[in-house]
Protein backbone atom coordinates (compact mmCIF):
# COMPACT_ATOMS: atom_id res chain seq x y z
CA UNK A 1 0.00 0.00 0.00
CA UNK A 2 2.81 2.42 0.88
CA UNK A 3 4.64 1.54 -2.32
CA UNK A 4 1.54 2.38 -4.34
CA UNK A 5 1.24 5.80 -2.70
CA UNK A 6 4.95 6.43 -3.23
CA UNK A 7 4.65 5.50 -6.89
CA UNK A 8 1.58 7.69 -7.31
CA UNK A 9 3.40 10.61 -5.68
CA UNK A 10 6.47 10.17 -7.85
CA UNK A 11 4.27 9.92 -10.94
CA UNK A 12 2.48 13.13 -9.94
CA UNK A 13 5.76 14.97 -9.45
CA UNK A 14 7.07 13.70 -12.79
CA UNK A 15 3.92 14.88 -14.57
CA UNK A 16 4.18 18.31 -12.92
CA UNK A 17 7.85 18.67 -13.92
CA UNK A 18 7.11 17.60 -17.50
CA UNK A 19 4.18 20.02 -17.70
CA UNK A 20 6.34 22.91 -16.44
CA UNK A 21 9.11 22.04 -18.89
CA UNK A 22 6.64 21.89 -21.78
CA UNK A 23 5.11 25.22 -20.80
CA UNK A 24 8.58 26.80 -20.64
CA UNK A 25 9.50 25.40 -24.06
CA UNK A 26 6.29 26.69 -25.64
CA UNK A 27 6.81 30.18 -24.21
CA UNK A 28 10.41 30.20 -25.40
CA UNK A 29 9.33 29.15 -28.88
CA UNK A 30 6.61 31.82 -28.99
CA UNK A 31 9.16 34.47 -28.04
CA UNK A 32 11.57 33.27 -30.74
CA UNK A 33 8.87 33.30 -33.41
CA UNK A 34 7.53 36.65 -32.24
CA UNK A 35 10.98 38.24 -32.32
CA UNK A 36 11.89 36.66 -35.66
CA UNK A 37 8.71 37.71 -37.46
CA UNK A 38 8.21 40.99 -35.68
CA UNK A 39 4.59 40.06 -34.98
CA UNK A 40 3.11 39.56 -31.57
CA UNK A 41 1.45 36.17 -31.39
CA UNK A 42 -0.21 36.53 -28.02
CA UNK A 43 -1.11 39.10 -25.44
CA UNK A 44 1.46 40.05 -22.85
CA UNK A 45 -0.10 40.55 -19.42
CA UNK A 46 2.69 43.01 -18.63
CA UNK A 47 1.15 45.45 -21.12
CA UNK A 48 -2.14 45.34 -19.22
CA UNK A 49 -0.34 45.87 -15.88
CA UNK A 50 1.54 48.82 -17.36
CA UNK A 51 -1.74 50.25 -18.68
CA UNK A 52 -3.28 49.96 -15.21
CA UNK A 53 -0.27 51.68 -13.65
CA UNK A 54 -0.42 54.38 -16.34
CA UNK A 55 -4.12 54.98 -15.68
CA UNK A 56 -3.48 55.05 -11.92
CA UNK A 57 -1.13 57.99 -12.46
CA UNK A 58 2.27 56.40 -11.96
CA UNK A 59 5.09 58.45 -13.48
CA UNK A 60 5.96 57.68 -17.11
CA UNK A 61 9.45 56.55 -16.11
CA UNK A 62 8.03 53.85 -13.82
CA UNK A 63 5.69 52.68 -16.58
CA UNK A 64 8.65 52.61 -18.99
CA UNK A 65 10.55 50.44 -16.51
CA UNK A 66 7.61 48.06 -16.34
CA UNK A 67 7.54 47.80 -20.12
CA UNK A 68 11.20 46.79 -20.34
CA UNK A 69 10.17 43.28 -19.26
CA UNK A 70 7.78 42.87 -22.20
CA UNK A 71 8.87 40.35 -24.81
CA UNK A 72 6.86 42.20 -27.46
CA UNK A 73 8.33 45.69 -27.24
CA UNK A 74 11.80 47.08 -27.85
CA UNK A 75 13.11 50.18 -26.06
CA UNK A 76 12.19 52.36 -29.05
CA UNK A 77 8.69 50.91 -29.11
CA UNK A 78 8.34 51.56 -25.36
CA UNK A 79 9.23 55.21 -25.92
CA UNK A 80 6.84 55.50 -28.87
CA UNK A 81 4.00 53.89 -26.89
CA UNK A 82 4.39 56.37 -24.04
CA UNK A 83 4.73 59.25 -26.49
CA UNK A 84 1.39 58.30 -28.04
CA UNK A 85 -0.38 57.58 -24.74
CA UNK A 86 0.74 60.49 -22.52
CA UNK A 87 -1.48 63.16 -24.13
CA UNK A 88 -4.55 61.04 -23.30
CA UNK A 89 -3.82 60.61 -19.60
CA UNK A 90 -6.50 63.14 -18.66
CA UNK A 91 -9.33 61.01 -20.05
CA UNK A 92 -11.94 59.71 -17.60
CA UNK A 93 -10.36 56.24 -17.55
CA UNK A 94 -6.92 57.71 -16.88
CA UNK A 95 -5.82 56.90 -20.41
CA UNK A 96 -6.14 53.12 -20.01
CA UNK A 97 -7.93 52.51 -23.34
CA UNK A 98 -5.67 54.97 -25.14
CA UNK A 99 -2.60 53.23 -23.71
CA UNK A 100 -3.79 49.90 -25.10
CA UNK A 101 -4.70 51.55 -28.42
CA UNK A 102 -1.18 53.01 -28.54
CA UNK A 103 0.25 49.54 -27.84
CA UNK A 104 -1.75 48.19 -30.78
CA UNK A 105 -0.57 51.04 -32.99
CA UNK A 106 3.07 50.47 -32.04
CA UNK A 107 2.79 46.72 -32.62
CA UNK A 108 0.91 47.24 -35.87
CA UNK A 109 -1.84 44.77 -35.00
CA UNK A 110 -4.99 44.70 -32.90
CA UNK A 111 -4.14 42.54 -29.91
CA UNK A 112 -5.11 44.51 -26.82
CA UNK A 113 -8.64 45.60 -25.94
CA UNK A 114 -9.32 47.50 -22.79
CA UNK A 115 -12.94 48.54 -22.99
CA UNK A 116 -16.05 47.93 -25.02
CA UNK A 117 -15.70 51.42 -26.45
CA UNK A 118 -12.07 50.99 -27.51
CA UNK A 119 -13.03 51.42 -31.16
CA UNK A 120 -14.81 54.64 -30.24
CA UNK A 121 -11.73 56.04 -28.48
CA UNK A 122 -10.23 59.18 -29.89
CA UNK A 123 -7.80 58.27 -32.69
CA UNK A 124 -4.14 58.59 -31.84
CA UNK A 125 -2.01 60.36 -34.47
CA UNK A 126 0.79 58.14 -35.78
CA UNK A 127 2.87 60.79 -37.53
Amino acid sequence: MTADLTNAGLFGIAVAVLYAAKKYMVRTEIRKISNATGHALQQDSLIYRAAEAFAAGQPAEEVRQMLTGSFQLSEEQNDRLLELALPHRGQPDGGYASFLKAANDVLGTEIYQGAANLNEAEPIPTA
